[in-house]
């Protein structure tokens, strides 16, 4: 259970994007929420 009620995760859709929700869902309070941003290299 997390701290956090709101956790901006920046992920490119590579394997290790997973992992990075993942660990942030073990950040994130159970009534918090996971905002996810889509970023693509320029």
């Amino acid at each position: 259970m997390g701290i956090y009620k709101k956790v901006l995760v920046a992920i490119d859709l590579t394997d290790e994007s997973e992992m990075v929700i993942d660990k942030a869902s073990q950040m994130v309070r159970a009534d918090g929420e996971i905002l996810a941003l889509h970023v693509l290299e320029p």
